[in-house]
């Protein structure tokens, strides 16, 4: 009976604990705090991991096309998730294009559960059940990964400074109710210009072990474009090691020769994209870097034929997130 009543108490003090580092992953983490996509009509959706969801902002898409575009994404996103939320959004969700950013091929599964089953990943949605999710999952086997979803605190506790009440009211709002729509649109902002970045050429990452498996998710990914009728573009953001997934791009070509691919670094000179002061580090673009990306997509999905829609609500929706959006960028800038 007392060995029993220790192992409950120690249960329940796991769970305590688990739920508390979760809470504060709500708080300290940005990424969680872009909210869900709200509208049922877009032009585009970006999908990726943070190669993307730093490098494109729908906001600045918006303020140069009045084109209405979302970023969903995750960190080390792989193939298999992004397909799993893909088909989720497009069963409510109409749009014209999904560029994919094909980094995701080297990710493993980082989030701790298996993503065959496509209702597990709505329990991301609610961070409060999640821990739970997590433990159910590594009681069976699954990979849990430290700098995943599970334990954003530690990833993210050097946001502390920036804090305010509001992410706490955010962040509880978040914890118990589940995402909300937010006028960054999955966008995540960065700040700073990296001091140490690696220019890096003639160099290529190994093909990695997940390849075969996230392969065969692009696969999915584009029959179930096709299928929505959507016009599927590969693309590559920015990097300051320029050559170093060309491994992965020549397989993709080989593979999908119809489907269209922008490596973004053939473009950097359009964009006027200058690597000291518009990237956060090697791989992610900083806000200034993702101004320049967001117009070069605006201007692209202007050159496929898309043109301003939606109804005077829809775009009244989209003004006023606008103005909360530059609201956010200058409160993160001071």
């Amino acid at each position: 009976m007392v060995k029993l009543k220790k192992l409950i108490a120690a249960t329940v003090f796991c769970l305590i604990v688990f739920t508390i580092i979760n809470f504060l992953g709500c708080v300290f983490n940005p990424i969680k705090l872009t909210g869900e996509n709200k509208d049922r009509n877009l032009d585009a959706i970006f999908l990726g991991s943070s190669f993307v969801y730093c490098a494109v902002s729908p906001m600045e898409i918006w303020k140069d096309s009045r084109l209405r575009t979302y970023v969903l994404g995750g960190p080390e996103q792989s193939m298999d998730t992004s397909y799993y939320l893909l088909e989720q959004e497009l069963a409510k969700t109409k749009t014209k294009y999904v560029y994919l950013d094909i980094r995701g091929l080297s990710f493993s599964d980082n989030r701790g559960f298996d993503t065959e089953d496509p209702q597990m990943i709505k329990f991301l949605d609610f961070p409060v059940v999640a821990p739970f999710a997590k433990l159910i999952s590594a009681a069976n086997g699954r990979k849990i990964d430290s700098n995943g979803y599970f334990y954003d605190f530690f990833t993210y506790h050097t946001q502390w400074k920036k804090l305010t009440a509001q992410s706490f009211s955010d962040a509880l709002e978040l914890f118990t109710e589940g995402k909300k729509r937010s006028a960054l649109r999955g966008y995540v902002y960065l700040d700073k210009a990296g001091t140490q970045l690696y220019f890096d050429e003639g160099v290529y990452e190994e093909i990695s072990d997940s390849y075969s498996k996230n392969f065969e998710y692009l696969k999915k990914i584009a029959a179930l474009c096709e299928k929505n009728g959507v016009t599927l573009v590969l693309m590559t953001t920015p990097s300051c090691r320029k050559d170093y997934f060309d491994n992965y791009i020549d397989k993709v070509k080989q593979f999908c020769p119809q489907t269209e691919f922008i490596k973004m670094n053939d473009y950097t000179e359009t964009m006027g994209f200058d690597f000291h002061s518009d990237m956060y580090d090697s791989g992610h673009a900083n806000y200034f870097g993702a101004v320049k990306i967001s117009s070069f997509l605006s201007n692209d999905l202007k050159k496929r034929g898309c043109t301003p829609g939606g109804s005077a609500e829809t775009n009244k929706i989209w003004e006023s997130d606008y103005i909360e959006y530059l609201n956010e960028i200058n409160a993160a800038k001071s």
